[in-house]
């Protein structure tokens, strides 16, 4: 059979993958070599990591419990699934499903007398999926322990797998640590229970955790067969094992990344450092993976070659990381006409990036990781975005899933692609020439301060009439975040508005009042100095009526004495008149 034949039969994906489906992407008419964010589960498409798939092999079979470390992003899963799962069942291991620690009891189960420990739970219900990744059911009896669970599930299998050597596989084992950190009552007894489990020199198992939370597993070590000591730790690729990483997928297709064009990544790839602690000549078997898928979907399909032009095409490994989020995203949105660009992408940073308000921590420097989010398989949207849209993304290999329940936990493919699509989100929302009425930090910052500081926050001005007419031309854009920021700052406004009227009205009322005022001590000015001058003229008549009264006393006075003067005179002329008379009668 050809290779290339054989790779384009359906392999089933992992757990990671949580899908059955062929090689299918966004862009998968071409069945692309390589594997974007997902861990590679190929092992035809699986190169540059032999070495380590031995090493791993050998010490897992030499020392039964092995830790596998690596910083996040140097391909831990992929050589798994790829590499080891093979390389054991070849060894005549039977290889349980994938197991997480994740998963959450549901409510009913929670709120049970005797609650079941969530880890335990977790590690049943991740062994008990189906050969699609699938749980067969989700009534598990409540005291079913794990160790009970997986003989039961041993019981269960053909006489040969049942005769076979067990693997049990715990991948991302750090999250052990990082779920419900101050819950160590829950945790002890988890690893009592682990610690029973592995006491069967016929059960091996295989922990993957994140190099730089390693050292959280310390105070549980003590109830583990070994304790833990065995520990491999693998690198970054370095540049030999890059350019296989690069060169031989699509070898498979048929197709040749020439040497200059192979070596000019590895360098571009190898300054995209993941952590400080790596080396500056490494190259992150993510980034590798993401940007080769970029180089694939840019390329000239009906070239057999891939060459410095092909590079040319990504603008950078920063360029290739943007690229990869946004061509999917734009494409699940175009085919969901009532799901805008711009309302998805603010989707998946409230409901998959860690830490509160992912665009406020970005501009304030803080660190994000992804977190699961649970969409309920009987709905036909969550949080306003249809289940049809989530599956798109998967499918698109941005986001995994994990089956839960009646539904999935969906997460961002990769941590590495956190910051790139927060990146790439902010320089997308404010863009010029986009109609957007305000950014991204704007929104981020009103949701995640303080209640009492909130306002501070909202729009203002034209920017509330922008935003306004803009929700009425483009309502598919909208998120309900976007709606109640929107509809709180048009309140806001009308508030101001109604304060300002009222203020004015006072104003008005105080500056007519005012005038009023003015004018009545205006007119009681008038009024005292008319007053003033009537009191004036009063005194002058008074003075004048007093002047008269004396010239009247004296002019009586005068008549008086000219009365008396008379009387006087005339007394006087009746003597004479009587003397008279008397002389006369002596004449």
């Amino acid at each position: 059979m050809h290779k290339r034949e054989r790779v384009s039969e359906k392999p089933e994906f992992g757990a990671e993958g949580a899908s059955s489906d062929s090689l299918k992407t966004v862009d998968d008419a071409q069945k692309s070599p390589y594997f974007g964010s997902w861990p590679i589960n190929v092992p035809e498409l699986f190169f540059g990591r032999e070495q380590e798939t031995e090493d791993v092999f050998h010490r897992l079979i030499a020392n039964r419990i092995l830790v596998l470390c690596a910083v996040s992003g140097a391909g831990k899963t992929s050589l798994v699934e790829a590499g080891l799962i093979p390389r054991m069942k070849d060894a005549g291991f039977h290889v349980s499903p994938t197991i997480r620690v994740n998963e959450q009891p549901p409510k009913d189960i929670l709120t049970a007398d005797s609650p079941p420990n969530r880890f335990c739970w977790s590690v049943i219900r991740s062994l008990m999926k189906d050969s699609q990744g699938k749980p067969a059911s989700h009534e598990i009896p409540l005291k079913v322990d794990a160790v009970s669970a997986f003989t039961d599930l041993i019981d269960a299998l053909p006489d040969e797998d049942a005769r076979k050597p067990s693997l049990l596989i715990f991948d991302q084992f750090e999250e052990i640590l990082t779920i419900d950190p101050e819950d160590k009552k829950t945790k002890e007894h988890f690893f009592q229970t682990l610690g029973s489990l592995l006491k069967n020199r016929r059960r091996w198992a295989l922990f993957v955790v994140q190099e730089e939370l390693i050292a959280g597993l310390d105070p549980y070590r003590k109830h583990i067969p070994t304790q833990l000591a065995h520990i491999f730790r693998i690198d970054l690729l370095d540049e030999k094992h890059a350019l296989q990483a690069i060169q031989g997928p699509p070898r498979i297709f048929e197709v040749e990344f020439e040497d200059s064009a192979a070596r000019s990544l590895t360098g571009m790839l190898a300054s995209a450092r993941l952590t400080a602690s790596t080396s500056a000549r490494d190259v992150p078997p993510l980034y590798l993976q993401v940007v080769c898928t970029a180089i694939w979907e840019a390329r000239n399909e009906k070239s057999q070659n891939i060459n410095a032009v092909d590079l040319d095409r990504i603008k950078g490994v920063e360029g290739a990381l943007g690229r990869f989020y946004a061509q999917r995203v734009k494409k699940c949105a175009d085919d969901a006409p009532t799901v805008g660009e711009r309302a998805l992408r603010l989707w998946i940073q409230e409901h998959l990036i860690g830490g509160p308000g992912a665009a406020f921590e970005l501009a304030s420097g803080g660190r994000h990781s992804r977190r699961p989010f649970y969409v309920d398989g009987t709905q036909e949207a969550v949080q306003g975005l249809p289940t049809s849209v989530i599956d798109g993304l998967v499918h698109a290999r941005l986001l995994t899933r994990e089956p839960r329940h009646d539904g999935w936990f969906v997460e961002i493919a990769h941590n590495g692609l956190v910051e790139p699509i927060l990146t790439n989100n902010r320089e997308w929302l404010t863009e010029d020439g986009l109609p957007f009425p305000y950014s991204i930090e704007d929104l981020e910052f009103w949701k995640h301060v303080d209640e009492q500081d909130k306002k501070r926050f909202l729009l203002r001005g034209g920017e509330v009439k922008r935003a306004i007419r803009w929700r009425k031309l483009e309502p598919d854009q909208l998120t309900s975040d976007d709606e109640q920021f929107i509809s709180e700052s048009v309140k806001a406004r009308n508030f101001r508005r109604l304060i300002y009227g009222v203020i004015a009205v006072i104003f008005f009322g105080a500056f007519a009042f005012t005038n009023s005022l003015f004018d009545a001590n205006r007119q009681l000015q008038r009024e005292v100095i008319e007053r003033e001058k009537a009191y004036k003229e009063l005194e002058k008549a008074q003075s004048s009526l007093k002047t008269s009264k004396t010239s009247l006393e004296n002019a009586n006075q005068q008549l008086q004495d000219e009365v008396i003067e008379r009387e006087k005179a005339y007394k006087e002329l009746e003597l004479v008149q009587s003397s008279l008379k008397t002389s006369k009668a002596g004449l």
